[in-house]
């Protein structure tokens, strides 16, 4: 492992999703990754790539639904989460699923530059689901906001915090 950035259990399955910086992926080549394991700690698979055949950048935080076993990965380089399914291993991204923040008040999840436009690139993000609802729940922290998106990726509703209150982390619980 490089330096880790995150950790998730899918509830469903007891699968560890472990968020590391400097992954080991393909011919020895180290790239930021969600690192898929058993409950038992066998790898089952990494998540290395996004759209483009890109890295993962910025990935620390990752959701599971414990219904469809969907992963959920926000990566922050992107300003994006990204929506992916897993086959015998093989992560692959679901078409059409991804998250970019572009039906909520701020049309994206970009961080605010100093003019207050949403253009810097790098907004801490933050993913967790809802289990009874698969309600999926984005933490900006720049924008002190978490945005909530139905398990289609519609969304529904922001949630704001006073000014200076950064949502850094999310969680829910199983009601």
């Amino acid at each position: 492992f490089g330096p880790l950035c995150g950790v998730n259990v899918d509830p469903g399955s007891g699968e560890v999703l472990v968020a590391d910086e400097e992954a080991t992926v393909a011919h020895g080549e180290t790239l930021p990754a969600i690192e898929v394991f058993s409950a038992s700690s066998a790898l089952i698979g990494t998540i290395d790539k996004a759209p483009e055949r890109e890295a993962v950048e910025g990935a620390c935080s990752s959701a599971v639904d414990d219904t469809s076993h969907e992963v959920y990965v926000a990566a922050s380089e992107a300003d994006r989460v990204y929506v992916y399914e897993e086959a015998a291993g093989k992560f692959h991204l679901r078409a059409g699923a991804t998250l970019s923040g572009a039906d909520t008040p701020e049309k994206s999840f970009l961080a605010p530059n100093n003019s207050g436009a949403f253009r810097e690139e790098g907004a801490q993000l933050r993913v967790a689901i809802a289990q009874h609802s698969q309600d999926v729940y984005v933490a900006v922290a720049e924008q002190e906001v978490v945005d909530e998106f139905n398990p289609k990726g519609e969304y529904l509703r922001q949630l704001t915090f006073s000014d200076g209150d950064e949502p850094k982390a999310i969680a829910t619980d199983a009601s």
